[in-house]
């Protein structure tokens, strides 16, 4: 057992003692409970501090410009995919996966795969370019980053949006976002890996908001 995330929840509720406001990141529903039982034991409130995840803290700096009725399912998202994939098949464009494009569970694979790249940062035309020297990667590729970005204007031409664009989002939107101006301190706490993404809203947060504190409780050994 370790007392680090004691010594940052005694951090966090000396801060909100203070009547200043604190936000605490953790990767779990259990890990939150767990912190805010323990500030409530020591403060008897949690009312200045934001005990949640990445994507709670993402929901808010977005809620002005993406409409929680305007964010689709997962299943709203393969069934946009399949009819991409569809389309694609029929005018002949695709190549290395037309022979199993239209067999089930393909657009859920894809889907995967187009969620995982949103997570690192990698847009359709980044992806296409970090293939150059594998040519049969670059085959593979050439079909899921069309796909990608078929699906990308289908979603951007109705004004709609996954929740993976949430965090694309909330990363390019901090600076002008002023939920952060009585912010104190931000600490991380418990996470084994971050996603790129996640990386780029916090280094966005620490560029545009010198006054804030940042601390991390990193409990394993990791890069």
């Amino acid at each position: 057992y370790s007392k680090s995330r004691d010594y940052m929840v005694d951090m966090l509720s000396n801060t909100i003692s203070d009547i200043k406001k604190a936000v605490y990141i953790l990767p779990s529903r259990e890990a939150m409970f767990d912190v805010r039982k323990k500030v409530m034991d020591r403060c008897g409130s949690i009312s200045n501090a934001y005990i949640f995840g990445f994507d709670d803290l993402e929901r808010i700096l977005c809620k002005e410009q993406i409409s929680p009725d305007s964010i689709i399912h997962d299943n709203t998202a393969v069934l946009i995919i399949s009819n991409v994939i569809k389309e694609l098949s029929k005018k002949g464009i695709l190549g290395f996966f037309d022979g199993v494009a239209l067999k089930s569970g393909f657009s859920k694979t894809v889907f995967e795969a187009i969620k995982r790249l949103k997570r690192l940062c990698i847009s359709p035309e980044q992806l296409s370019e970090r293939t150059e020297n594998n040519e049969l990667l670059k085959r593979k590729v050439i079909d899921i980053s069309r796909i990608y970005m078929e699906y990308e204007t289908f979603k951007k031409e109705r004004n709609v949006y996954d929740i993976n664009d949430v965090s694309y989002c909330a990363s390019n939107i901090v600076k002008n976002n002023d939920f952060f101006n009585d912010i104190e301190i931000f600490i991380i706490d418990g996470f084994i890996n971050i996603d790129p993404i996640n990386m780029l809203l916090v280094k966005n947060i620490m560029s545009a908001f010198s006054h804030i504190e940042f601390y991390a409780n990193i409990p394993y050994r990791t890069n």
